[in-house]
């Protein structure tokens, strides 16, 4: 059976974040095809192992994660997470610098986001490389320090330089939205011809439409409020950050409904009258499933948003930007509605009332994330990509 080699800079294990989700539900997909085993670097501040020790994780036969613990990789994700700069961007620096080596090969070697990528190259390069791009990160990280960072603007040539160089070095480039693939041609004279569209998704099998009855007696569960409830889910992310200042002017301006904030975005955070923040959950779908309507008001970022397919899987209607949108082939007002910041207030009201359009959009939304972005639907994908490295 042919073996893939993925690298991953943060632990993966119960995932329940953007990136884990994803790579977590493709290598076990894939699994059902390909021997995977996952190399990964920094424990998530989130997860239930020992931090400072070396793990291994078996999900199934044919799927293995090796999750490793270094001092070095601790104190420099800590420092930048303090920064407000990305956890793992000298990751491979640091393993050079310890040596860092493990005899476990793979007929292709995978790299999650750019950070692993010249560790990769120099250890791995005599097999196919494929970039697995989660994010234009160059992009995210711009924006992220001109808000909150401007200290650090001389470090951006320097990851431009990272996210380019792996981009080029690459054999092939897994992008999640067409998007994404236009900037890196575009922006960063990337041959379209190496690019390969693998969307993110979700697993549909573990959500249903659900009555009003059933929404109720998961609200009861979660010793939530009766009345309707508004989602946002979000880890502790700088787009979901800065949303945050959004949800609560939005409760502020919707007194008649709770809005219920699901995840580390919302660690730390007091409730605020209609406003409730849960912290990390170990039980998310029952927050979706207790939810009437959910958001994703974005004003920044790149990649795509997992949450938005959770929520329509879930045959939740789904208000969302452009940018919450960008990625996904939703259409307006069909799968999704999509608002200008200012308009979700009256967005939120206007659902709330129109019966069809409600329901309308619970149906829509799901038979579009069944059709599209279900798991096994993208994995197909990835599966013809891997044959097409090995057969060129």
């Amino acid at each position: 059976m042919m073996k893939i080699l993925n690298l991953c800079p943060y632990w993966i294990s119960r995932p329940n974040s953007g990136g884990s989700i994803r790579v977590y539900n493709l290598n076990r997909e894939l699994s059902n095809h390909f021997k995977i085993h996952q190399l990964s670097f920094r424990p998530r501040m989130d997860t239930n192992n020992n931090i400072f020790k070396n793990h291994e994780i078996k999900t199934n036969e044919n799927y293995s994660e090796f999750q490793y613990s270094f001092k070095s990789i601790l104190l420099s994700s800590y420092l930048l997470y303090k920064l407000n700069l990305p956890h793992d961007i000298l990751q491979s620096f640091i393993l050079e610098k310890i040596n860092f080596s493990k005899k476990i090969k793979g007929d292709i070697i995978q790299v999650e986001h750019p950070w692993l990528f010249e560790f990769a190259y120099k250890n791995y390069k005599d097999k196919p490389i494929v970039l697995a791009s989660h994010n234009v990160e160059y992009i995210l990280i711009k924006d992220i320090i001109n808000k909150d960072a401007s200290y650090f603007k001389s470090l951006l040539p320097k990851i431009r330089k990272i996210e380019v160089d792996s981009l080029e070095k690459s054999d092939m480039i897994f992008c999640v939205s067409d998007e994404d693939i236009k900037i890196f041609k575009n922006d960063f004279n990337i041959k379209k011809e190496k690019m390969r569209l693998i969307p993110n998704g979700v697993n549909c099998k573990y959500y249903n439409i659900l009555s009003e009855t059933e929404k109720q007696n998961f609200k009861r569960k979660l010793n939530l409020p009766l009345s309707k409830i508004v989602l946002f889910i979000g880890s502790d992310h700088y787009p979901n950050r800065e949303a945050i200042s959004f949800i609560k002017k939005f409760a502020k301006e919707n007194t008649d409904v709770y809005f219920l904030v699901v995840g580390a975005v919302g660690k730390g955070l007091k409730n605020e009258d209609n406003l409730i923040f849960t912290g990390h959950v170990k039980d998310l779908i029952s927050y979706v499933n207790a939810a009437d309507i959910a958001i994703n008001p974005l004003a920044s970022g790149s990649g795509t948003n997992l949450k938005m397919l959770e929520y329509l899987a879930a045959g939740i209607p789904t208000i969302t930007t452009k940018v919450g949108n960008r990625g996904l082939d939703l259409k307006n007002e069909k799968d999704v509605l999509i608002s200008e910041l200012d308009d979700f207030s009256q967005k939120i009201a206007n659902l709330i009332c129109d019966e069809d359009l409600y329901d309308n959009l619970r149906y829509d939304g799901r038979d579009k994330v069944e059709r599209i972005y279900d798991w096994p639907v993208i994995a197909a994908k990835v599966v013809e990509c891997y044959n097409e490295l090995l057969n060129e």
